[in-house]
């Protein structure tokens, strides 16, 4: 597992605010939630090509 942060506060950004967690058993399931995510995650290169395509059929459909 990835160095931890102290259990006592995770800060989670929201797009109005932040969210402190304090428990352990909180702090856990939002460490699990980000490892799956970042796991799940395409590689640099593939994710610069999917914006770029996406890109481009956005304009291509203005």
């Amino acid at each position: 597992m990835a160095a931890r942060l102290p259990s006592l506060m995770l800060p989670s950004c929201y797009l109005d605010g932040a969210l402190y967690l304090e428990d352990d058993a909180s702090v856990e399931r939002y460490h699990r939630a980000f490892d799956h995510l970042r796991a799940s995650a395409l590689a640099s290169r593939q994710s610069m090509s999917l914006v770029l395509r996406l890109s481009r059929d956005l304009e291509r459909e203005a």
